[in-house]
């Protein structure tokens, strides 16, 4: 391969898997359902995508706004909300001649929506990639169920949209390959070994266990979740995510129904915590990886493990030649913490010995 056709591949690869990183799909609200009637076609037309917009910012900001201050942006005006929108992806429309249906999705522009909330002094998410795999227990008092048919609260995870999420949900498929790893057992009482063996599986940083357990008590049936969160390794996190209950008349509600509105309710509260572990106000690191582009496959595995390690929230090529390639990544981790990240999967990074500008380099290439 040519030196020039080369360098091209490389950038190729950087862009398209920094997309993910730098976005993560945090400025994006998808699949808004619309209709409205109005004098003709067209009318009726302007006036849906006019709501649809405004639907889009308003799941924008309670995406990535604490929500104390979401009422602030009840009226924002329509010009400002057109001016943070990158793009537009109409799906299904359907015309009348006096009405219009559609689906709608956007993509916010992340340096004007990012510089809308600083105008307002408002603490917003710097997002992160961050992936987390999610395995809801239910026990119903006689026994707990993870992958059994039973487990109504898995098949509700399951059938659940994150379209809106922060982060990239993941449910496990509750195959062969799932069940040799772990079961309810393990995951009620954190077996870490089993637990990062799921989070090896699905490529995530960290593994969530909403935990629900259903009483009925007379003509009443309470629901109560709690949260435990594990690191990538299995090992047991503070937990910071808020419990919550939820009691209702049995003749008037199903089990179903109840636990609808629980996870509705876990999403929140999950999301909730990753604002306060990510929120505008913390500070950002700048760290410098050197790392060897003999071929555009060994460079791109670099930043697979970059984008795999949901500590990296942009990456920029600062230098790239024929031999290296010079990395620059914000992160709100240390240089420290990347490295470990990439020792756990076989490379071997030096930190070098310049003060005044410290950078990581692969002193000895894997494979």
């Amino acid at each position: 391969m040519n030196k020039r056709l080369f360098l091209y591949v490389v950038a190729l690869c950087l862009m398209t898997i920094n997309a993910s990183i730098v976005f993560g799909g945090a400025y994006s609200i998808q699949n808004i359902q619309v209709q409205n009637n109005g004098a003709s076609s067209s009318v009726a037309k302007d006036a849906a995508l006019k709501d649809a917009r405004k639907q889009a910012f308003q799941a924008m900001v309670q995406k990535l706004v604490d929500k104390k201050d979401m009422d602030r942006f009840e009226n924002t005006d329509d010009q400002t909300v057109e001016f943070l929108i990158d793009s537009m992806q109409i799906m299904n429309e359907q015309m009348g001649p006096q009405s219009y249906k559609a689906m709608v999705s956007f993509e916010f522009n992340k340096q004007r929506i990012e510089e809308f909330f600083r105008n307002k002094s408002v603490q917003f998410v710097v997002p992160v990639h961050k992936s987390i795999v999610v395995l809801p227990l239910l026990s119903d008092g006689a026994k707990t169920y993870l992958f059994e048919k039973e487990n109504i609260w898995m098949d509700l995870w399951r059938g659940h949209s994150f379209n809106q999420a922060l982060m990239t949900f993941v449910v496990p498929n509750g195959d062969l390959n799932d069940m040799q790893l772990l079961d309810a057992e393990d995951a009620l009482i954190g077996a870490s070994e089993k637990i990062a063996a799921v989070a090896a599986r699905y490529q995530v940083s960290a593994v969530v266990v909403p935990y629900v357990s259903i009483s009925i008590q007379g003509r009443k049936i309470n629901v109560q979740v709690d949260f435990q969160e594990y690191d990538a390794k299995g090992i047991k996190k503070n937990n910071m995510i808020r419990s919550h209950n939820l009691t209702e008349v049995a003749a008037e509600v199903s089990k179903q129904d109840l636990l609808k509105k629980l996870l509705k309710i876990s999403i929140e509260n999950i999301q909730d915590f990753v604002k306060a572990q990510f929120g505008g106000n913390q500070n950002h690191n700048l760290v410098y990886l050197k790392v060897p582009t003999k071929t555009s496959d060994e460079y791109c595995a670099y930043i697979k493990v970059l984008n795999e390690s949901g500590m990296a929230q942009e990456i920029q090529p600062v230098e790239l030649s024929r031999n290296y390639s010079v990395l620059r990544v914000k992160t709100l981790y240390t240089l420290e913490d990347l490295l470990k990240f990439f020792k756990e999967r076989g490379y071997n990074f030096e930190i070098s010995q310049d003060v005044a500008n410290p950078y990581a380099y692969e002193a000895k290439p894997k494979g």
